[in-house]
C-alpha cells in the first residue's frame, strides 16, 4: 500500500504545483518580462497543465514504489532460485544442489559453519513450504503472512480460501465505509463515486478470483513475460495484488486533488473556443456588440423626441434648438479635447506669471 510520505506528499500537492509554477516562471521568464498573472487564462492553463502532470507523474512513481518494493523483500522461490511455476521435482532437484554445496558437514571453517547452518535450516523450511500443495497455494495467494498460521487449524485449501476471503471482505469493507464515509462528510467529494465504486467493486472481484482460482488471470501471465523481458523476477499473486492495490488507492486520491484542478475560464468552455474556431466566435462577438449600438442608437432617437417633442410644429423653435444643440456639442467636444485643455491651461499659466498674489484678471 501507500506509505506514510506518500500520503504527505498527495495532501500537500495542490501547494507543490504552486511552487513548481513560480519556479518555472521565474526559470522560462526573463527579468522584465511580463508573467501570467493568477486567474488569467494563461495561468489557469498552466495551473491545469502542471496539476495534471504532477498527478500522472506521482501515480506512475507509486507504481513504480510498489513493485520494486516488491523485488526487494523476495520470495521463497528466489531464495531458493527456482521459476514460481516449478514442479516439485524441479524444487527438489534445486535443493538437492543446494544441499551439495551449503551441507553444514561440508563447511570445515568452524566461523562459517553456524551461519551456514542456519541459512540451509531456512532453505529446507521454505522447500518443505513449496513442496506442500495447501501450503504453496496459500503463500502464492495470500503472502508470507500466512504461514505464520497454525497448521493444526489450516491443512487444507480450502482452509486457506476460508481465511482469505475473511481477511479480504474485512479490508474492503473497511476500505468501502471508510470511502463513503469521506464522501459524506465532505472530505472527498461526490461527483466520481459512482467510477469510485465500480473500481473498488473490480479490485475485489479480482481478489476474490485469484484467491478461488489454481490459475492466474490471462494479462497477469503477460505482465510477467513483460517483467521477464526486462529482466525483473516476476510477481506472484499476492504481490500482483498489492500492487492492484497501491494503484487502485492512488487512483482514488487522484481522483480526490483533481477535484482541485481550477477549471477552464468560461470562455474557453463555449463551443468554438476549444475546437479551435476563434474567427467564428469573434465574428458573433462583433455581431452583439453590433446589434447592442443599434438598440442603444434607437433608444436615443425615441427620447430625443419625447424631450422634443413640445417644440413639434414651431419651426422657428426647432431651429433655434437645432442651432444651440449643436453650438453645444461642439463646444464640449472641443473643451473635452486633451490638445484643447492643455494650450489653455498653458495660456493661464503665463497671465499669471509676475502678477501679484489676490489679482484679479489674470484667469
Amino acid at each position: 500500500m501507500i506509505n506514510f510520505q506518500s500520503l504527505v506528499f498527495w495532501w500537500f500537492l495542490p501547494r507543490v504545483v504552486s511552487y513548481i509554477q513560480s519556479f518555472l516562471y521565474a526559470l522560462l521568464y526573463r527579468a522584465g518580462s511580463r508573467k501570467p498573472t493568477p486567474g488569467s487564462q494563461r495561468y489557469v492553463q498552466h495551473n491545469r497543465t502542471i496539476h495534471i502532470s504532477v498527478l500522472a507523474i506521482f501515480m506512475l512513481f507509486s507504481i513504480y514504489q510498489a513493485v520494486w518494493d516488491m523485488q526487494r523483500e523476495g520470495t521463497l522461490y528466489g531464495a531458493l532460485d527456482v521459476s514460481p511455476t516449478a514442479d516439485d521435482r524441479a524444487i527438489n532437484s534445486r535443493f538437492r544442489r543446494i544441499t551439495a554445496v551449503m551441507h553444514p558437514d561440508k563447511i570445515a571453517d568452524p566461523s562459517r559453519r553456524a551461519f551456514v547452518e542456519t541459512q540451509y535450516v531456512l532453505l529446507k523450511e521454505y522447500r518443505d513450504i513449496l513442496s506442500d500443495t495447501a501450503k504453496r497455494y496459500a503463500y502464492d495467494r495470500l503472502g508470507p503472512e500466512v504461514l505464520k498460521l497454525d497448521p493444526k487449524h489450516y491443512r487444507s485449501v480450502w482452509d486457506y480460501v476460508q481465511y482469505g476471503g475473511i481477511q479480504a471482505m474485512q479490508t474492503y469493507l473497511g476500505g468501502l465505509a471508510f470511502m463513503l464515509l469521506a464522501q459524506y462528510v465532505g472530505i472527498a467529494p461526490r461527483r466520481n463515486r459512482f467510477w469510485q465504486c465500480l473500481a473498488f467493486m473490480c479490485v475485489f472481484a479480482l481478489n476474490v478470483h485469484v484467491l478461488t482460482h489454481t490459475t492466474v488471470p490471462a494479462f497477469m501471465r503477460h505482465l510477467n513475460a513483460v517483467l521477464a523481458a526486462i529482466k525483473v523476477r516476476p510477481l506472484l499473486p499476492y504481490q500482483f495484488l498489492r500492487v492492484v492495490s497501491t494503484t487502485a488507492v492512488a487512483a482514488f486520491i487522484a481522483s480526490q486533488q483533481a477535484a482541485s484542478i481550477p477549471p477552464l475560464p468560461s470562455s474557453q468552455r463555449q463551443v468554438g473556443i476549444v475546437d479551435g474556431d476563434q474567427t467564428a466566435h469573434n465574428h458573433k462577438q462583433i455581431n452583439e456588440i453590433v446589434t447592442t449600438q443599434t438598440s442603444l442608437n434607437m433608444d436615443g432617437m425615441r427620447l430625443l423626441q419625447m424631450e422634443t417633442a413640445p417644440f413639434q410644429g414651431d419651426e422657428r423653435q426647432m431651429k433655434e434648438l437645432q442651432e444651440r444643440m449643436s453650438d453645444w456639442i461642439l463646444q464640449n467636444a472641443v473643451r473635452a479635447d486633451a490638445k484643447v485643455r492643455n494650450a489653455v491651461g498653458q495660456q493661464i499659466m503665463k497671465r499669471r506669471e509676475g502678477a501679484p498674489a489676490g489679482a484679479r484678471g489674470t484667469t
